[in-house]
C-alpha cells in the first residue's frame, strides 16, 4: 500500500528531452521526487521510462532540460558524490566477472574507499547487512556468474544496498524473479523509501505498482500521459488509452487492484 507523501523535494527533472539520431525518446518531462516516497514509472515498452531513469541519475545527459538535486544542478555534482547519493540497478543487471558474491557486494563500498584501501569494520557491517536484506548470504562464496538470472539480480541489488545511497533507481528489478522474490524486492524498495531516502522504479506489473508506489507516472510515446496516486492513474480509461487493454479496477486494504481482461486491438501501444 502506498504511503502519504510528506517529504520535501529531493530530485527534480525540468523539461527533460532526449534525442537519439534525431528521434525524440523523451519529450518535455517534468518530474519531482520527494523524500520518503517510492515513485513508479509505468507504460508500454519503448515509452521512454528507462531513458528517463538514466537521465534522472545522470547516466545520460538530457538533450534539453536539467535535473536538480535538492536545488543544485546535477551536472555540477561530482561523480564521486553521486556514487554515494544514488544507486542504479540496470534492467537485466548481471554479474560481469567470475568473482564471489561477497566480492560483488563489496564493490558497493568503493565510493567510500581509496584505490588500495581495504574494507574496514563499517564497510564489513554494511556488506553483511546488504547480503542479509537481499537474502543472498547463503551464496556468499559462490561465483556470481554461475547463479541464475534472478539470483544475480538479487546480488546486484545487494551491492546497491551496501552503498547505502539516498535514492535508488531500479529499472524493472522484478522482471526475472519468481513471485516470492518479486514481493521481497518491492518490500525492500518500499522500506528504503522512508525519511530522507527515496526510490524510482520502472515496472510493468501494475498490481505491484499500485500496491507499493506512492505516486505513478504513466508514459506514452515519450510523454507523461497521467501522473498522481495509483488510484488516480490506474483507471480503466487511462489503461485503455495507453495500453489498449480492458481492465477491471477494484479497491482493497492493499490499495488499487488491477485485473487484465483482454486486448482491444493488436499493436495498440
Amino acid at each position: 500500500m502506498s504511503h502519504p507523501v510528506t517529504g520535501t523535494s529531493l530530485l527534480q527533472g525540468n523539461k527533460l528531452e532526449f534525442f537519439i539520431d534525431g528521434v525524440e525518446i523523451v519529450r518535455g518531462i517534468d518530474m519531482t521526487l520527494h523524500k520518503g516516497e517510492l515513485v513508479g514509472l509505468i507504460g508500454p515498452n519503448g515509452a521512454g521510462k528507462s531513458t528517463l531513469l538514466r537521465l534522472l541519475c545522470g547516466i545520460e545527459n538530457a538533450t534539453q532540460g536539467n535535473v536538480l538535486w535538492q536545488g543544485e544542478n546535477l551536472s555540477g555534482i561530482t561523480l564521486e558524490q553521486r556514487a554515494k547519493m544514488m544507486g542504479y540497478l540496470a534492467q537485466g543487471a548481471r554479474a560481469q566477472w567470475p568473482v564471489t558474491v561477497e566480492r560483488i557486494v563489496e564493490l558497493g563500498r568503493l565510493p567510500y574507499q581509496g584505490v588500495w584501501q581495504r574494507s574496514n569494520d563499517t564497510d564489513k557491517a554494511a556488506i553483511e547487512q546488504a547480503m542479509h536484506m537481499a537474502e543472498v548470504t547463503a551464496y556468499r562464496n559462490r561465483i556470481a556468474t554461475t547463479l541464475s538470472g534472478g539470483e544475480q539480480t538479487l546480488v546486484m541489488l545487494a551491492r546497491i544496498f551496501a552503498t547505502q545511497p539516498q535514492v535508488i533507481f531500479a529499472d524493472e528489478p522484478v522482471a526475472t524473479l519468481d513471485p516470492y522474490h518479486q514481493l521481497h524486492v518491492m518490500e525492500l524498495l518500499r522500506a528504503h523509501a522512508q525519511d530522507d531516502n527515496a526510490g524510482v522504479v520502472v515496472l510493468h506489473d501494475l498490481e505491484l505498482a499500485a500496491r507499493f508506489c506512492d505516486r505513478l507516472y504513466l508514459f506514452q510515446h515519450g510523454k507523461i500521459f497521467a501522473s498522481g496516486s495509483p488510484s488516480d492513474v490506474l483507471t480503466q480509461e487511462n489503461l485503455r488509452a495507453v495500453y489498449g487493454i480492458e481492465t477491471r479496477i477494484g479497491c482493497s486494504e492493499d490499495g488499487v487492484n488491477v485485473t487484465l481482461v483482454r486486448r482491444i486491438c493488436e499493436g495498440h501501444p
